[in-house]
């Protein structure tokens, strides 16, 4: 697979021609994906320039509102048309801590296409990367997964992989990479949920991210 870059147009759906023959379009946000790197000096000279690719945020000490369930603790959302070319990426973790005892808990990174609220149990969610029931007494956890576009825009094609997640210092399995099918023209929810089988003080999320790698 070839390196490319992201640059950011001075304009959204903007176009540009280079001395090499391959033309880009800038997003209606301005950035310009999977560009070539021989294509980059022209680019600049075009008014183009690197982009910072944004990260989704949010840090507090958040426990499940309830127990029984897998309920939503954190969310992050994205805006329609983010999966919007072939190789875009996110990649999402979350961290926090246990409390000090041996109670079941189940930590899931979680996505849907169905608006969530944080306080209730998610409503079909697609499990992007699970912990499995944990019984770790005390010690901090974190648990990662992503998602990268592939094949045509508006195709409803991504793949989702898991990613580095330790309970403690065990870590966990990871799965295969998943084919998904978030509708990609409509608002995708990212969630954070604990299914905590004895006290709501078993698991606190201290950070849940959102980052853009391509």
């Amino acid at each position: 697979m070839a390196v490319t870059v992201t640059l950011l147009a001075p304009a959204g759906n903007q176009a540009f021609s280079t001395s090499n023959g391959n033309s880009y379009v800038s997003d209606a946000s301005g950035l310009i994906f999977n560009v070539l790197p021989g294509d980059v000096k022209d680019l600049l000279n075009d008014g183009c320039e690197f982009a910072l690719l944004p990260t989704l945020k949010q840090v507090g000490a958040l426990q499940a509102a309830a127990t029984g369930s897998d309920y939503v603790v954190a969310l992050l959302n994205l805006t329609a048309n983010s999966f919007n070319a072939a190789g875009r990426k996110l990649r999402i973790r979350a961290e926090g801590s246990f409390a000090g005892n041996t109670h079941n808990k189940t930590i899931r990174l979680q996505a849907s296409n169905t608006a969530q609220a944080v306080g209730v149990a998610i409503a079909s969610g697609t499990v992007l990367m699970d912990s499995g029931v944990l019984a770790t007494n005390g010690g901090g956890w974190t648990i990662g997964a992503a998602v990268e576009k592939y094949g045509a825009a508006n195709s409803n094609t991504q793949y989702g992989f898991s990613d580095l997640t330790l309970a403690g210092a065990t870590p966990i399995a990871l799965a295969a990479p998943a084919s998904l099918t978030f509708t990609e023209n409509a608002q995708i929810t990212l969630a954070v949920t604990v299914n905590a089988a004895s006290a709501t003080t078993d698991v606190t999320v201290n950070s849940f991210e959102a980052l853009w790698v391509s």
